[in-house]
């Protein structure tokens, strides 16, 4: 129902994630930005999410209601959570939205809002694994969850890549996905002045161009790519021997990681570092003293680290493949073939170094970066377009128009 002053009222929303903050991850980050800016618009939202220890609920700082159900067995990344179907049937939900189809919370969740009567969306947020027998799996995964899927009221990509893919699989039209990416955050901090000898005099990124510090985020998993980037370290090293390589995730690849930068003679200029889910400031403060960011991730379905990276204004490399072709073809970020030899990716790499911020600018023109804030309007006219009521829908779409 809408209030007498044409204000749309607010949502009774229920996100459900396989996992959620403390957890690092695309998937948790996405959620965790959009929940709290509903949150902050006055939406009523909740997330749902499965633990391996004892369930409970409680309020976020952002007045956002987090409950977690046990999942089982514990450690796995299957995220069985019986409790799932009670949690969502017995709530008063405007709209289940599901984040993330890869593990058994999205078929469970779905099918318990959709027995339910609630409308349902699903953001795939799909991603890659080091195990070639889970790779390919997913596709059967898909093919068993066609149904839920093909039933849900809003299908969401994150990319144009994720929504053909999709599309594809369910045997459905590209045009039935939307497609919603991550976003960026902008700090209101005033970026330092650039250093003195800096005499460019196009307009400053607010990034420490003199660095000569490489970054590469993301799980210390096989896929994301960081072993390439250390086999490519001394080659680095011949033209650029100041350059470090900065690597930033957690998980169970670190210690190989490390191993091979000692045995490849290059440990003293690799290092290792973590980021927790409550200090995702302090990515904006690396991005500012760094040279370049490197993605070698073998499948992404979006690249929210190149994209945060571009946003601050600092040169990004990226494989150019899955989604991260996007970012080559609008000209946001320099190509690496996917099979580029060790010496291929540090020939990238020194250019890149040695170079200067005028050589490093798109070629393409490119559309901003959208911020959350902005993606949450597009997520809001998506969950309005399927309340009952369409006065509310095109209310909202006129506002995000003006």
């Amino acid at each position: 129902m809408t209030a007498l002053n044409n204000t749309p009222r607010p949502l009774n929303i229920l996100m459900v994630s396989a996992r959620y903050a403390p957890f690092v991850g695309g998937t948790e980050i996405h959620t965790g930005e959009v929940a709290a800016e509903l949150s902050r618009r006055g939406h009523n939202v909740t997330v749902l999410a499965t633990t391996w220890g004892q369930g409970g609920s409680a309020l976020d700082e952002n007045d956002v209601r987090v409950i977690s159900t046990p999942a089982f067995p514990r450690g796995s990344d299957l995220h069985y959570a019986p409790g799932l179907r009670s949690a969502i049937a017995n709530g008063d939900w405007d709209i289940v939205h599901v984040q993330g189809y890869h593990t058994l919370v999205a078929p469970m969740a779905l099918a318990a809002a959709q027995r339910a009567g609630f409308p349902t969306a699903l953001t795939f947020h799909s991603g890659g694994h080091s195990s070639l027998i889970r790779n390919a799996l997913r596709p059967i995964h898909v093919f068993a969850m066609r149904k839920l899927m093909r039933n849900a009221a809003k299908l969401i990509a994150v990319s144009q890549f994720e929504a053909s893919l999709f599309a594809s699989r369910l045997g459905i039209n590209p045009a039935h996905v939307s497609v919603i990416p991550n976003g960026v955050s902008r700090s209101t901090i005033e970026a330092p002045p650039l250093p003195e000898t800096i005499t460019d005099d196009s307009e400053p990124s607010g990034h420490n161009q003199l660095s000569t510090t490489i970054l590469s985020i993301g799980r210390l998993v096989r896929y994301k790519g960081h072993h390439r980037i250390i086999r490519a370290m001394p080659k680095i090293l011949r033209s650029s021997p100041d350059a470090r390589l900065l690597i930033i995730g957690q998980g169970p690849y670190e210690e190989k990681l490390r191993r091979y930068a000692k045995r490849l003679g290059v440990a003293d200029k690799v290092d290792f570092d973590f980021i927790p889910s409550d200090e995702r400031e302090r990515l904006e403060q690396i991005l500012r003293d760094v040279a370049m960011v490197l993605v070698m991730s073998n499948y992404e379905s979006h690249g929210m680290v190149a994209y945060e990276a571009i946003d601050a204004g600092v040169p990004v490399a990226v494989v150019s493949k899955t989604a991260l072709r996007e970012l080559v073809a609008a000209g946001r970020a320099q190509g690496i073939p996917p099979n580029a030899s060790s010496q291929e990716l540090a020939d990238i790499v020194n250019r890149i170094l040695q170079s200067g911020p005028e050589d490093n600018r798109p070629k393409v023109a490119a559309s901003p970066v959208p911020t959350w804030d902005r993606i949450v309007d597009l997520l809001v006219d998506e969950y309005r377009s399927l309340l009952p009521s369409s006065a509310e829908a095109a209310s909202e779409r006129r506002g995000i128009a003006s």
